[in-house]
């Protein structure tokens, strides 16, 4: 299988490191890699893998004195040359120029901790998901030094509905954003030709969005984005542990809405007469 795994670094010095942890994290996925890190900087950067190349895109980032007054008239093609947080868009010249060359291609934010763990359970989940009109979802967490607790970053309130994809329960995520997103070579494809593949004037929080893929919930891909729940003993479910990538610097922890919710998510499946056994409550032990 090849893939290829594009990560936008607008270069801060201190986040190197996060840069560097994701190359030895893909590094563990058995297959052949190529890490795109497209950045403002030239970098040089090992991968410490035979089958892991690391290729680094040097961007242009010209520094016009533009009036803020002027900045929503201006095109957005030289936008992208003006605005560092459009960085995260420039990646998607490469993945449509490559489309037929990889299997797989995903994008990461540059501190995002995806896993061999995380590819594996992407593999088992992702057909059945997709076929039954879902996005496999994932957790963005982070741990708490203090505790050793991991927690949810981008819930603020645990999920209460469950679905059942060939009898099997899968919790539906309410939240679905967890900074990168990864899909095989049919599903990139189909996701290039829509409308939410290219970026529109007016758009807000431009630079998460490039990494919110094509399940965002104002999108219509998509009936929702779930996670597969285990039977864990009595009537008790967890998400499945390897739903999880680390959001490496943990800089959520204590926030008053953020990183609330402890991870692996606990709870028990109470049947609902209402969904006509459409979808049950997931009442959470927390």
């Amino acid at each position: 299988m090849n893939i290829a795994a594009h990560i936008a670094f607008y270069y801060v010095e201190h986040r190197l490191a996060y840069v560097e942890q994701i190359l030895r994290n893909l590094s563990a996925i058995a297959h052949t890699i190529d890490v795109f890190v497209h950045t403002n900087r030239r970098l040089h950067l090992s991968s410490g893998s035979a089958h892991v190349s690391v290729h680094v895109i040097q961007h242009s980032l010209l520094k016009l004195p533009i009036p803020r007054s002027a900045y929503d008239v201006i095109p957005l093609p030289l936008r992208e040359h003006l605005d560092p947080h459009l960085m995260t868009w420039r990646p998607r010249r490469y993945i449509l120029e490559n489309l037929e060359k990889y299997d797989v291609q995903m994008y990461l934010e540059d501190d995002i901790g995806f896993t061999n763990e995380s590819f594996e359970f992407w593999i088992r989940y992702k057909d059945i998901c997709i076929s039954n009109g879902y996005n496999l979802g994932f957790l963005r967490t982070e741990n708490d030094s203090k505790t050793s607790g991991w927690f949810c970053t981008d819930l603020v309130s645990a999920p209460k509905k469950v679905i059942y994809i060939s009898t099997e329960p899968f919790v539906i995520i309410d939240e679905p954003y967890c900074a990168f997103w990864i899909y095989d070579r049919t599903e990139l494809k189909d996701f290039t030709q829509s409308e939410e593949w290219r970026l529109r004037a007016g758009q807000s929080d431009v630079r998460a969005r490039a990494a919110l893929g094509w399940h965002g919930l104002d999108m219509l891909r998509y009936k929702g984005t779930v996670i597969p729940l285990e039977h864990v003993d009595g009537g008790t479910y967890v998400v499945r542990r390897d739903c999880k990538v680390h959001h490496l610097p943990n800089n959520y922890i204590g926030h008053q809405m953020f990183c609330t919710v402890p991870f692996p998510i606990r709870g028990r499946i109470i049947a609902n007469k209402e969904a006509q056994n459409e979808a049950d409550i997931f009442v959470v032990d927390l």
